[in-house]
């Protein structure tokens, strides 16, 4: 041990202070809320502000404070383990002799270690159970959701001697730390560049930490201040008595340590997420749109989404309807919100046309009455080729954009299929082709990463698709 039990102090402030760290007024918020309930803490973290050492700082107190007690920690990457959480670790313990060659352990007996494992395999994080346990997410946004809900089930949230710290850049929202964020079951705290003491101060406190020069930098390139009578947005900041807002949503990420504005790699950005959320009145002479998504297998559900002008105004889901039977709900549902200048067979019921929608689209008729089913194939080419390469990125893509601009209200719905739809709104991320364009990744990634298919979301798009080839009546000249 680096000295006798008696003389290492508990609290992990005064600990830093006995091994000779000189620690920002950040790092100390976060070594306190580890110490009070429920001792699980997520940081927001801007780069070059000291996220890894403060990882690998709670680990230590964490082993020197309790003996018998167990500490994993993971992040995305072996590299990552190894040559960043568990050297700062190394460089705190130097003279340790319970290190073990070569390796990323830390180790005094079997009841008491400093683990590192790589977040590749979920099962390693099961079957750990101690009575004092700590566990270690560094660059926590890139630990997949298996390796969160694995250790859920080792470490007993708000029960004294059982801690839990994940530390991330916040750059994407689809990742499980967002979504635990907004669990309530964690303080969450930020590390902004912005109170670094090399930024506040202009002195260079800590070597190799962000500097004022850099931040002053980006805040010229990448922002611009608050206009006269100009309503606070939420990406504004405040620096050195000035309010100023970030135009880029890597500022945001990379100097603020806050999730991004406008989106990166979601498709969806959280001031999109915010604006659907308000409340907008529903006119009489908006017109209507049915977007259907069939199930396609037993676990998926058959989900059907209405849209009156720019109000979504019906959300439902349904296990195990065979096709005749969805059928008959859209055309009950088309009767029941046609008016006079829009009567049922007018109505634009768009229907995902993969698998079983080809099939749900041919049931279009009632007697003498023919509905307006129409597929919509999300393999297809995109309407705008030169933006997207498919149909589904399109899909994806429009309607978030509407939402950006605030022409989608989704306030009227039920608050829990509210909740679900936005959970799988903010799931799907994209990348870039070779021509540049956006693509959104396939639903079975979606799938893997939500936990359940996002059948709404994928309604919810058909339902605000706009107007084109495939069916003639507008649903957009009255938003």
């Amino acid at each position: 041990m680096m000295a006798t039990r008696k003389k290492i102090p508990k609290d992990p402030v005064e600990y830093a202070a006995y091994l000779g760290l000189d620690i920002t007024d950040q790092q100390k918020d976060i070594l306190r809320a580890l110490t009070r309930p429920p001792y699980a803490v997520l940081v927001r973290a801007a780069h070059s502000v000291g996220k890894t050492f403060t990882a690998a700082l709670a680990a230590s107190w964490f082993h020197d404070t309790y003996d018998p007690g167990l500490c994993l920690t993971t992040a995305p990457t072996i590299q990552q383990v190894r040559d960043l959480l568990f050297r700062e670790l190394r460089r705190m313990r130097p003279s340790d002799p319970n290190w073990l060659p070569k390796d990323t352990r830390l180790q005094s007996s079997n009841d008491h270690w400093v683990h590192g494992l790589t977040a590749s395999k979920p099962d390693a994080f099961q079957g750990r159970h101690a009575d004092k346990m700590m566990v270690v997410f560094d660059e926590a946004s890139g630990v997949e959701l298996p390796f969160w809900e694995r250790a859920e089930t080792m470490i007993n949230l708000g029960r004294p001697g059982h801690f839990f710290l994940g530390i991330y850049n916040p750059y994407d929202v689809s990742c499980p730390a967002y979504k635990y964020e907004n669990s309530g079951k964690f303080t969450v705290l930020d590390m902004s560049a912005l109170g670094h003491p090399n930024v506040v101060t202009g002195e260079e406190r800590v070597p190799g930490a962000v500097t004022r020069q850099y931040v002053l930098d980006r805040i010229r390139d990448e922002c611009r201040p608050l206009g006269e009578g100009e309503e606070r947005p939420v990406n504004a900041f405040e620096f050195d008595g000035r309010v100023m807002v970030a135009e880029s949503p890597l500022f945001e990420i990379q100097v603020l340590g806050r999730w991004p504005t406008r989106s990166t790699s979601s498709v969806w950005s959280d001031v999109a997420l915010e604006s659907i959320q308000r409340p907008v009145e529903v006119k009489a002479d908006w017109l209507v749109q049915i977007g259907c998504d069939p199930a396609r297998f037993g676990d998926d559900r058959t989900a059907i989404a209405i849209r009156k002008g720019r109000c979504l105004v019906h959300l439902e889901t349904h296990r195990g309807w065979p096709l005749k039977q969805t059928a008959k709900r859209l055309k009950e549902l088309a009767m029941k919100y046609q008016t006079q200048g829009q009567p049922a067979i007018s109505i634009p019921v768009l229907i995902d046309a993969a698998g079983l929608g080809a099939g749900l689209a041919e049931m279009n008729t009632d007697g003498a009455r023919r509905f307006n089913f129409v597929e919509i194939n999300s393999a297809v080419r995109s309407r705008w080729e030169d933006e997207w390469p498919n149909m589904r990125s399109e899909l994806w893509f429009c309607t978030a954009a509407m939402a950006d601009e605030g022409q989608i209200s989704i306030d009227g719905v039920e608050d829990d299929i509210k909740t679900q739809l936005m959970n799988e709104l903010r799931q799907p991320v994209f990348t870039l082709d070779v021509m540049q364009r956006r693509v959104v990744e396939a639903k079975a990634m979606t799938k893997k990463r939500l936990g359940n298919s996002p059948d709404l979301a994928d309604a919810f798009n058909l339902a605000f698709m706009l107007k084109g080839t495939g069916w003639t009546e507008s649903v957009t000249g009255r938003i």
